[in-house]
């Protein structure tokens, strides 16, 4: 089977959001929403670029910056703030990674994130679990889809 990055990325995604919204479990939704993130936010429009600015990641490092908050590089940012859980829930190569903690925002932020770089990565509509997804946004946590200045 050969599949295009943006159909694995896809699938990933939905699969994720058809586990949460199905009271599924965490660990597997955060795992594969973050897969899917990571992989869309290499495209724009549907074009692979090598570094894409308007991700999520780079959106929120940029914020970061803008807050104040310093960083030696993007590397430091992912690993000390952004994708604790995401790595901790894939790898375990120190005896201080024998735990994770899980916020279960955590779920709704992974998810958001991975929706908003398929927006932007793919330039497609929304499959209909992220349909599905945007509803219980707009039901549960309206604060994710307004503007704030």
């Amino acid at each position: 089977m050969k599949l295009h990055k943006l159909e694995v990325a896809t699938r990933q995604l939905d699969t994720a959001i058809t586990l949460f919204l199905s009271g599924g479990e965490p660990c597997s939704i955060i795992t594969l929403a973050a897969a899917s993130e990571e992989v869309l936010g290499n495209y724009v429009d549907g074009n692979w670029v090598a570094e894409n600015p308007g991700n999520m990641f780079n959106r929120m490092f940029e914020a970061a910056k803008a807050r104040g908050l310093h960083f030696q590089n993007k590397t430091e940012f992912s690993q000390n703030l952004v994708n604790i859980t995401k790595n901790a829930l894939k790898h375990a190569n120190r005896p201080d990674e024998q735990y994770v903690l899980l916020d279960p925002e955590e779920t709704v932020v992974r998810l958001f994130h991975a929706v908003v770089n398929y927006q932007l990565g793919s330039r497609q509509p929304y499959t209909e679990p992220m349909n599905q997804f945007e509803a219980w946004l707009r039901s549960e946590r309206p604060e994710y889809l307004s503007a704030k200045d």
